[in-house]
């Protein structure tokens, strides 16, 4: 790591990837702490040095964490449904009509096409999405997106905000809870 000054006179740090990096979900990973507790997960696609950041939540054996999966996509409906989450069925009435004839297996919303999107390298940042994707199927991981407003208008009061902790996040039922938020009327990120 070489430290160097920003604009405003403050470190920069430069987190190394090399070849042999270990890999958390195929990704490189950076042990920034050293203890396992915060990885930091090379994922360029979107531009370069974009990084993942993914906190241990809970300690092992059944460890639980959230990744903070950045700019990996703007839209949860880029995630979900998948074939590793598909649309309950008893959520079927939610779908707004403009997608009653997508999948129920698949994202509802496509990333873009080459050329149609700011990506740094377009295959990359596709790869990246199909690791978070799979991620998001996982118990243990809950996936935080940067832009995700479907979040914002939580009534049920299960987000935690910073400063507080969110440690409980699987205890409380949080990820299943905001899974879906987005196709809720009303929603902030509900427009089809």
């Amino acid at each position: 790591m070489v430290p160097e000054s920003d604009f405003l006179g403050r470190e920069v740090v430069e987190i190394p990837f090399p070849e042999h990096a270990p890999l958390v979900a195929g990704l490189k990973s950076h042990d920034y702490f050293g203890d396992g507790s915060f990885y930091l997960l090379e994922a360029p696609g979107h531009c370069v040095g974009h990084m993942l950041g993914l906190a241990r939540t809970t300690p092992s054996p059944n460890a639980s964490w959230i990744l903070m999966a950045g700019d990996t996509a703007h839209h949860p409906a880029m995630l979900r449904p998948s074939p590793h989450v598909p649309l309950p069925a008893p959520l079927e009435p939610l779908v707004p009509a403009a997608l009653k004839g997508c999948a129920r297996d698949a994202p509802f919303m496509a990333p873009p096409k080459p050329g149609g999107s700011i990506h740094h390298d377009h295959d990359v940042a596709l790869a990246t999405l199909q690791v978070v994707t799979a991620l998001d199927a996982r118990d243990d991981v809950w996936v935080l997106l940067s832009h995700d407003g479907s979040m914002d208008d939580d009534v049920g009061g299960r987000m935690r905000w910073m400063p507080e902790e969110a440690n409980k996040w699987k205890e409380d039922g949080v990820k299943e809870y905001l899974r879906w938020k987005f196709l809720e009327k009303g929603n902030s990120v509900y427009r089809w």
